[in-house]
C-alpha cells in the first residue's frame, strides 16, 4: 500500500532539513508522527510525495551515525539530487 505525503511540520529548534521533520500529514487529512512513518516504512508500506514539477517521490529512512550518541532515524526523500533537480520534502506546505 501507498500514502501519499502533502505536507509537513518541522521541530522549530532544529535547522530547516529533512531530518527536522517531527510528523507528516497524508492525502487523507491523517497526520503521523515521523517515528511511526519509519516503523510502517520499514514494514515495507511505501510513502512518496509529488515534487512541484509533479514528479514522484519516494520516502526512505535514514539511520544516523552513532558516533556523537543517540540520533533518531529519520525519513528523507530517495535520490532527490540525481532524479528531483534537488526538489525534497522541504518543498511541502507546512501544518
Amino acid at each position: 500500500m501507498s500514502y501519499r505525503i502533502v505536507k509537513i511540520h518541522l521541530d522549530k529548534s532544529k535547522p530547516e532539513m529533512e531530518r527536522s521533520i517531527t510528523k507528516i500529514q497524508l492525502s487523507d487529512g491523517t497526520i503521523e508522527n515521523v517515528s511511526d512513518v519509519v516503523q510502517y516504512i520499514n514494514d515495507e508500506l511505501i510513502y512518496y510525495f509529488k515534487t512541484i514539477e509533479g514528479e514522484t517521490a519516494v520516502v526512505n529512512v535514514v539511520y544516523p551515525s552513532q558516533k556523537k550518541g543517540y540520533q533518531p532515524p529519520y525519513i528523507c526523500t530517495e535520490n532527490s539530487r540525481k532524479v528531483l533537480n534537488g526538489h525534497n520534502m522541504m518543498d511541502l506546505p507546512r501544518f
